[in-house]
């Protein structure tokens, strides 16, 4: 299979990096990565400036740096500078976890999301932040899942988001299929004064709940399992919409 790779820490990140080489063990793979850190860029597309795509090969990676954000590289690498169909995407690995409403930040998640628009086969793969992240580990994880999934019929406009525990995969408790979660981690902002004595504001760390459950994707990183969750790029709310196909819709004459 082809397999296209980004990710949203830049194209010199060392979870690129392993995953590329665990993954042309048996896959062709291309590489088109920001040309530095992109992170918490969410969905965001380059419209003011021009794109610029250079080859780039530091003699351990091969493919193309874009000045752009992860979504870009979706876009440019599959309209533009990829001759062959790209069967997959796979986005990461990313150090830290993205759980929670953190997917709607998260620049990796976001270059899984687009390439899930355009139909093609997608994850996004992160990793909690601990002492040393098992970046070789989770690479040939990622290898064996793609080999699973490749077996099933995936619904189009569906993702893969997969985050793994902090700790070394062989460690782990094994997997759970789980929802997102619904926590907001919410950050602190620590005030600081500019040689002006003007004050500004730095974001710090985000404030992380105990839990104890493994229903979610956050709680089953909290407790040591690799977690899956599918997401979609509806995000309709159709208990909502169904209901209030029942409301009274009915416009009054005297309203405007």
């Amino acid at each position: 299979m082809h397999i296209l790779i980004t990710n949203d820490d830049g194209i010199r990140a060392p979870g690129l990096k392993s995953l590329f080489h665990a993954l042309k063990k048996k896959h062709l793979v291309s590489v088109v990565a920001p040309d530095r850190e992109k992170s918490a860029t969410s969905h965001r597309l380059t419209i003011h400036d021009p794109l610029r795509a250079f080859p780039f090969d530091d003699g351990d990676i091969q493919g193309f740096a874009v000045n752009g954000t992860p979504v870009d590289c979706i876009k440019l690498g599959i309209s533009q500078l990829l001759s062959k169909k790209t069967d997959w995407v796979i986005s990461g690995i990313n150090p830290g976890a993205n759980t929670g409403f953190n997917v709607f930040y998260s620049g990796t998640v976001a270059a899984a999301r687009e390439a899930s628009s355009m139909w093609i086969r997608s994850m996004a793969v992160s990793v909690a932040m601990g002492t040393a992240i098992d970046y070789d580990g989770v690479a040939e994880y990622v290898n064996d899942l793609i080999e699973r999934f490749s077996k099933q019929i995936l619904p189009a406009g569906t993702l893969m988001n997969v985050n793994f525990p902090a700790c070394p995969v062989h460690e782990s408790k094994g997997v759970k299929l789980v929802n997102q979660a619904i926590y907001h981690l919410y950050e602190t902002y620590e005030e600081r004064q500019d040689p002006r004595q003007a004050n500004y504001y730095w974001i710090g760390d985000e404030e992380v709940p105990v839990v104890q459950e493994c229903l979610t994707d956050f709680g089953a990183i909290e407790n040591n399992y690799i977690a899956i969750s599918p997401l979609s790029i509806d995000t309709t709310d159709r208990d909502l919409l169904n209901h209030m196909k029942h409301w009274d819709w009915t416009i009054e004459n005297n309203i405007y």
